[in-house]
This record gives C-alpha cells, structure tokens and sequence, in this order.
C-alpha cells in the first residue's frame, strides 16, 4: 500500500466520531448515576456488559444481586481468570497494549523454576507469526502517534424512546481499525477484533468458534453503528496444542449489494437495538426493584458476596 493511501486510512480511522481517554476521566466511572431527586438521571454502559446479560439477543439465566455487586456497583472486586490474563498477554504482544490502554508484558511463571508455561508460549508463537499475517491479510498496525489505529475508543449518546428523560451513553473499545483482505474479502477499513480461546474448534457455548455462524456477532454490530465502518471481523487465537487460528467475518454491512446479506445485516442492526432497549429496562426494573438475588447453584457458585442471604447455600443435585 503507498504511505500516503495508508496515512488517509488511518486518520479517517481515527477521526471517525470523538474519542474519550479513559486516562483523563473521559468516561463516567459510574454505570448508574442518580440525580438530586434520587430517579436515574445517567447511564454509561459497553457492549462487554449487556453481553453479560444478554446473548444472540436473548436474556440470560443471572441473578440481579450477583450482577449488581460484580458489575454495577462493582462492591467486589472483578477477578481476572487465566483465560482473562491470556488474552490479555495476546493482545499486547499483538498490538502493543489491552483495552485500558496498557500492556501485560508476561504471565505467571512456574514459583519453583520461574519456567514460562505452555500457554504462554504458545501465545508467543502466534506473535512469532503477527508480521507474516499482518502481510497476508493487509493489516496495518499503529500504536502510537497521530495515526494511532488500535484500542479506539469513543461513545455514542443513546436516544431512548422508554426513558428520554435518562443521558445514556455507550462506551466502545475497537482493539484495531485496518485495512484488511483474504479471499474474497476486500475492505479499505475494518474493525478487528481480537479474541483469544482455549480451542478454535470449540462447538459448544458462547464461544463456540468452531460452529462462527453461532457466535454472537452484537459487539461488531454495535462497534459497527458507533464508528459508522461497515465491516468487521473477528480474529482469533487460540492456546492449544495445535494453536489454532481462525478468520471469522461478520456481514454488518445494511448497504451490502447483495440483498440477501443487506437484510441479514438489517436484522442484525434491528435485534442489536432491541437488545440495548431490553438491557436499559432491565437497569432501570432491578433498581427499582432491589436488585433481589436469584439462588441457584450457578448463580451462587464462587458468588464473592459474603453478605448474601443464599450465601454458601448448599443446592440439591
């Protein structure tokens, strides 16, 4: 590509809509903010959360209490899993940093030889590999500069027809904007997201890569509408024996010429608006209804609320 068709790109890319730093205080730290009457006045969701709730734009099993000391109100603090740590490491050896805007430089060694694990070099196998793929696909990272293209932030005010008295604000984190090509694929510009998995074979779950047409594609669909790109992909990585690497494209695009893929990007569109309206009254119902537990054993299992009346309760199986 010429420097100067790269330079164009990538400021378009950056300049799309206004970024917020989360390093400045750009972004409310509450997800629930109440005015002096005591009524929510303000809401600043991201699409990691109302994936917490919802999935393929139907609800999920939670327990509102569990959701609103982890997540809400964020009593307790968020424990990273070591697939979390994993994905992390992924991201910043990829494209220099995570979503908070720093980077994870290693992960836990073994305590007694201070060994890499073999996760973790497997994960460093994919970097081996980055410059070679970044030349396959056409990908152009940047991570610094003016010409900054990865972890983009920015947010988008949501118009509520429910509740149009409430600032409601959607926060997105793009891990990287690029340019990007394979077989018959072709895009000037693209969001990418970067995802890590314990098998790229997976059938089974949320994340079940190996069956893509299951994923649920509402983060790209939102990313999508918010950077106003109609084209988005997921890369994905994984860490096992075979350390799979998968390309999984997602039609967001509502003007594609095909119009079969038009609507199906249509219909995409549509659920993931139904799906934010359908998270908003669900903040708006479990605040105003307590945010009450729902005891079960998947709700309560490693629940860290200590102060919970189902707490430790033990569940017939």
């Amino acid at each position: 590509m010429e420097i100067q068709a790269y330079i164009d790109i990538v400021t378009r890319a950056s300049k799309i809509v206004p970024l917020w730093d989360n390093k400045t205080g750009g972004r409310g730290s509450a997800v629930i903010v109440y005015g002096i009457n005591g009524e929510i006045s303000e809401i600043n969701i991201s699409s990691s959360l109302i994936t917490r709730f919802y999935s393929n734009g139907e609800k999920k099993d939670i327990c509102p209490l569990k959701m609103f000391v982890t997540l809400i109100d964020k009593q307790y603090p968020f424990v990273q899993t070591e697939p979390m740590l994993y994905g992390q490491y992924l991201e910043s050896l990829l494209i220099g940093c995570t979503a908070t805007g720093d980077a994870l430089i290693d992960l836990p060694r073994d305590k007694r030889t201070g060994a890499k694990s073999v996760y973790q070099k497997r994960i460093e196998q994919h970097y081996s590999l980055w410059e070679m793929r970044k030349q396959m696909y056409g990908i152009i990272v940047n991570t610094e500069g003016d010409l900054k293209n990865v972890q983009m932030r920015t947010f988008k005010k949501w118009e509520s027809k429910s509740y149009p008295e409430i600032n409601i604000n959607i926060y997105a984190t793009a891990d990287l904007i690029s340019p990007f090509k394979d077989n018959g694929i072709n895009y000037d510009m693209a969001i990418i997201d970067i995802k890590g998995t314990g098998d790229v074979n997976n059938n089974y779950g949320d994340y079940c890569w190996g069956t893509p047409e299951r994923i649920d594609p509402f983060q790209l669909v939102l990313y999508s509408r918010i950077f106003d790109i109609p084209n988005a992909l997921f890369m994905v990585f994984d860490w096992s024996k075979n350390t799979g690497f998968k390309i999984v494209p997602k039609n967001v695009n509502p003007n594609h010429n095909d119009p079969i893929k038009a609507n199906e990007a249509k219909l995409r569109i549509k659920t993931m608006e139904q799906t934010i309206d359908s998270f908003i009254a669900d903040l708006v119902f479990y605040d105003k209804s307590g945010w009450k537990a729902e005891a079960s054993h998947e709700h309560c299992n490693k629940c860290p609320h200590i102060y919970c009346e189902n707490y430790n309760k033990t569940f017939e199986t």
